[in-house]
This record gives C-alpha cells, structure tokens and sequence, in this order.
C-alpha cells in the first residue's frame, strides 16, 4: 500500500488514476485512500470535504459534487480543491492509545501487559513452564482379573504429577503403584482396556 502514497499525490503514476490498476489493488486505495476518479463525470455524489483521486492528486470537494455532473462543468478551487498531502493525514492521525513496546526486553520471554495496556516483558518463557512427557506402556499383565500396565522413567517421582489416560471410555482406575521410577496402574480386566498411556507434567 505504501507505493501508492506520495508526498503530493496518491503517487505519479498514472496507474493510480484508475488506467491499468488491479481490481483488488483498486478497491484497497478506495477503501483505505478515496474513490478513483478516472471518467468525464463525477461518479458518486461528494459531500463538502470528501475527498477523491482524480489525474493522480487527490483532491476535496469544496461544494456538494453530484453524481454525473461534468468535470468540465466543474472549477478547481472553486468547486473542488487539493486536499492535504496523504502522509500529513496520516501523521494527523491520533495514535496516543498505542501500547508501547518494551526496552531491552529478553528474547524469547513472554509478552506481558501493565495496567495501562502496555507491554511489558513477562520475564517469563515456555522453558520455565512444566512440559508433558507422553509414556505409553509395552507391559500388561493380567493377574486375580486385574489388567495392570507398568511404565518406567526417570522422570516418574513421588513428587510428579500425571494423566492416565486408556483407549476405553470410563474405565476406572483400581489399583495404582509406584516403586522407585515406575508405576504400575490397574484396570479390571473385564473393561477390557489394551493400551494406556500416561502424561508426565
């Protein structure tokens, strides 16, 4: 979008006056910039200070502008005139509601926010969160109709936190047993459960 403003004009190229410009990139400099004037008549009816692009300048209507009313039949600053260089507008545009960017802050950390909506840098990044280790057990036994499924890893700790999950709906747990690093969970044997798998937090 940029290569269409100009410190004048939208740009001094006669593509920007409607000859040969893309349909898409047209209607993003209507909608961003103002209507592209390209014809002998006036398009669109233009209220006082509604601006438009004719000949490569943009331009505001000074008096109401009517739909099919002649260009010809119409006087430069009389009836419409130059409007205000487009990066003037732009740099007329109030952006004290912006949040501010963070000095210094540390790659990698995570974003935060002030009170006042600003970022701050959290001091925090995805390492320092608990990540989940996935197991799936290669041993079943089945004893006094009990399927039990024993998991060994170092990671498996009387202070470790985990999910258990089975590929069988509801299947409740009846026995769970931990020696050293490794678990040994129980199912009955009649949810007939074949694999279960287990999260470390």
């Amino acid at each position: 979008m940029a290569r269409y403003i100009h410190n004048k004009t939208t740009h001094q190229l006669e593509m920007v006056a409607g000859y040969g410009v893309p349909s898409q990139d047209r209607e993003l400099i209507e909608s961003i910039i103002a209507p592209i004037e390209n014809s002998a008549t006036v398009s669109k009816n233009y209220a006082i200070g509604q601006q438009f692009i004719r000949n490569e300048t943009l331009y505001k209507a000074k008096t109401a502008l009517t739909s099919g009313t002649t260009w010809s039949s119409l006087t430069l600053n009389t009836d419409y005139e130059e409007s205000d260089p487009v990066v003037e507008q732009i740099g007329d545009f109030d952006v004290s509601g912006k949040a501010d960017k963070v000095s210094n802050a540390t790659n990698g950390n995570f974003a935060g926010l002030d009170a006042n909506g600003n970022l701050t840098d959290s001091g925090l990044k995805a390492s320092d969160f608990l990540s989940s280790s996935y197991l799936e057990s290669s041993t079943k036994t089945t004893a006094d109709s009990k399927d039990t499924f024993t998991f060994t890893n170092a990671a498996i700790t009387a202070n470790a936190s985990f999910d258990v999950y089975s590929d069988v709906f509801g299947a409740p747990i009846v026995d769970m047993v931990l020696s050293g690093n490794q678990l040994s969970i129980s199912f009955n044997s009649s949810d007939n459960v074949s694999t279960c798998r287990l999260y470390i937090k």
